[in-house]
C-alpha cells in the first residue's frame, strides 16, 4: 500500500526568500521553479514550497506518500480511522487526495499517473 514518503510542501509566505533560504541549506538550486511552486530534489525525496498555502489556510507542511492505488489507499485508511479532508483528485500529473489522523495532522497519498 504504502510505498513511502515522496514529497513535503511547506507553505511560505514570501517565495524568493524561501527559495534563496533552501538553496544555501541544501547546497543546490530548485530543479522545479515557477511562480506557483518550487521543488528541490534531496536524495529522491523532494521539500517543496508553495506561496499559495498561506492564503490557502495551510498553517503547516503537506507530507505525500507515494502508493500504486490512490482509491484503494484512501479507503483503508479511512477503514482505519483517518478523517478525510479531500476526495481523490488530480493534481497535475497525479492523482491526490488528504486525510488527517485523529491527532489533526494532514497527510496526503499521491500516485503518479506517468507510472500507471
Amino acid at each position: 500500500m504504502l510505498q513511502g514518503l515522496r514529497t513535503i510542501v511547506y507553505p511560505v509566505g514570501n517565495l524568493a526568500e524561501a527559495k534563496a533560504w533552501y538553496s544555501q541549506v541544501l547546497e543546490q538550486g530548485p530543479y522545479f521553479d515557477e511562480p506557483f511552486y518550487v521543488g528541490f530534489n534531496v536524495g529522491g525525496y523532494e521539500p517543496g514550497l508553495d506561496p499559495n498555502g498561506p492564503v490557502a489556510g495551510q498553517c503547516g507542511p503537506e507530507t505525500y506518500w507515494g502508493v500504486s492505488d490512490a482509491d484503494a489507499a484512501f479507503a483503508r485508511l479511512v477503514a482505519h480511522g483517518a478523517h478525510p479532508h479531500q476526495p481523490v483528485h488530480m493534481l497535475a500529473l497525479l492523482r491526490a487526495t488528504s486525510w488527517r489522523f485523529i491527532e489533526g495532522l494532514l497527510d496526503q497519498l499521491k500516485r503518479h499517473l506517468r507510472y500507471a
